[in-house]
């Protein structure tokens, strides 16, 4: 009997000791990994963690400089109260705002400021509020807790045709609601979210269908991820729903709901920004702006010459909103598609984010629209 308690306790301390290892092992490795950058937070979800200088990864392992003030957004420090003579830009948006893989000074939201400053005689500043992975619903709840109280005189919401539609069929309610409860969960949750070495497996074993809904039933994930098009038993089943959503037929219903959805959305925005200018800049997806990767994606996907496929209705979709809505905007498609013609490298790989000459881009075009907007208020 003692010898088994002896091996339980050496293999419970072995254990130990090895988990203890390998902890800070992966913490040594990649202390800048993307799942240690942020915090959450109740009111907006997540939040990056305040005062980082790190070099952050990107798409390909590619790194960026990050730097974030004592607010938890990107970009240096400012204060709350805004100083006589200085204008201040928010952007809201998702991992292409926040850019992961170009450094700080060479994003389009600092740039932007930069340009912006040289051109007006006036200091420009940018708050940079980009998060991964974000909807219309939650960048209009990070407006409103967190980029209004910085009262900045013009709010710039980076829309992603990629996927934003999709993120805003979740209503509001469910997504405060999902916010409020995230310090609530299983026991297995709460550890995963303390350990390093559990979160660099987990966020691997995610993407894989089995392992997704495993965690899904044992708490330690709260949504289960959807790995497929909404229609079952018909020849779209297989058709992800990131290449469907409103580019197709496939689903009429979801259609009009992420439509309406996202309506609701950039209306309740545009309450909330009130009398200052508001400017929403479509970001549409590499395979949008480039025909080889549109060709091949239907080579991927044949049955979607089936359902009457159109990238680009997305962009034509949601113009008509924000001209019913009256909020202006910017479809930056015809731009990049201009310029990868002319051979610059706007994207960091296929179907990826945007590189340096992306951003450099997106600065010049939403820097001139500032210009002309600020040069009219002073004549």
């Amino acid at each position: 009997m003692r010898s088994i308690i002896l091996k339980v306790a050496l293999l419970v301390i072995t254990f130990g000791l090895s988990f203890t290892v390998l902890e800070y092992a992966i913490r040594l490795w990649d202390p800048n990994e993307s799942i240690r950058l942020y915090r959450d937070d109740l009111q907006v979800g997540r939040i990056y963690k305040p005062d980082m200088d790190v070099m952050a990864r990107g798409d390909h392992g590619i790194r960026g400089h990050l730097v974030t003030n004592s607010h938890g957004f990107i970009g240096e420090e400012v204060a709350k109260e805004k100083p006589e003579g200085i204008l201040r830009i928010a952007h809201m948006g998702d991992s292409f705002t926040a850019g992961l893989a170009v450094d700080y000074e060479k994003k389009y939201a600092t740039r932007i400021g930069e340009e912006l400053s040289g051109k007006l005689g006036k200091k420009v500043e940018t708050l940079n509020l980009g998060i991964p992975s974000q909807g219309t619903h939650e960048q209009y709840l990070h407006y409103i807790h967190r980029a209004s109280v910085f009262d900045p005189d013009a709010v710039v919401l980076y829309f992603f045709l990629g996927n934003d539609f999709d993120e805003n069929l979740e209503s509001l309610e469910e997504l405060t609601a999902k916010f409020a409860g995230q310090s609530e969960g299983s026991g297995l949750r709460k550890f995963a979210r303390k350990s390093e070495l559990v979160l660099f497996v987990l966020n691997r074993l995610v993407q894989v269908p089995a392992a997704n809904a495993l965690m899904y039933h044992l708490g330690i994930i709260r949504e289960r991820e959807n790995f497929t098009a909404t229609q079952s038993g018909t020849t779209t089943a297989a058709l992800p729903r990131r290449l469907t959503l409103i580019t197709t037929t496939a689903d009429e219903a979801l259609n009009a709901k992420a439509l309406s959805n996202t309506a609701d959305y950039l209306r309740l925005f545009k309450e909330a920004v009130g009398d200052k200018k508001f400017l929403v800049t479509l970001v549409p997806r590499h395979p949008q702006v480039e025909k080889r990767l549109e060709e091949a994606e239907l080579a991927q996907f044949p049955e979607l010459r089936n359902l009457d496929f159109d990238p680009l209705r997305r962009n034509r979709e949601l113009g008509k909103i924000l001209k019913e809505l009256g909020i202006d905007f910017i479809d930056l498609t015809p731009d990049i598609r201009t310029a990868l013609a002319e051979g610059k490298k706007i994207y960091i790989c296929d179907d990826c984010h945007l590189g340096v000459e992306g951003h450099e881009l997106v600065s010049a075009i939403v820097s001139k629209r500032f210009f002309e907007y600020f040069s009219s208020l002073s004549r």
